[in-house]
């Protein structure tokens, strides 16, 4: 297993009472990920013993942010194949932001991308992966 913590917040008002756990298996990853609701469960964050992590937030309404980067400098977000110039709105880390609705991803594909980074700590070459620094 590549990722030796995963970190997943719990909003009470406006404190973060959340938790780490360390050298999580593959079901409590997919938990962690399947409570993310938007509202009090907003992030799921993965990593291992380096700058390499993974973030994994939203999870109103079926909307997911993710990206990843190995060193904490180049960052990649996972994104889908869409034309768009809309934005939407997905509380992620406990803050509602904008984002461009190519970033915004289905449980799936979200599941994929956090389940492949933490096992093998790569980001899947199956999903599409956008640069930003």
């Amino acid at each position: 297993m590549f990722a030796t913590a995963l970190y997943a917040d719990d909003w009470k008002g406006a404190s973060d009472e959340g938790n780490e756990n360390f050298h999580p298996d593959e079901g409590l990853i997919k938990a962690a990920l399947e409570r993310l609701d938007g509202r009090r469960r907003t992030l799921v964050m993965l990593r291992n013993d380096g700058d390499a992590h993974l973030a994994v937030g939203g999870g109103e309404g079926g909307k997911y942010v993710v990206y990843g980067t190995f060193d904490n400098l180049l960052f990649q977000v996972l994104v889908r194949n869409v034309d768009s110039d809309l934005t939407v709105t997905v509380n992620a880390g406990g803050q509602a932001g904008e984002y461009p609705e190519r970033w915004v991803v289905g449980i799936d594909d979200a599941m994929q991308a956090a389940i492949g980074f933490a096992l093998n700590g790569i980001l899947d070459p199956s999903l599409i992966w956008e640069t930003r620094t």
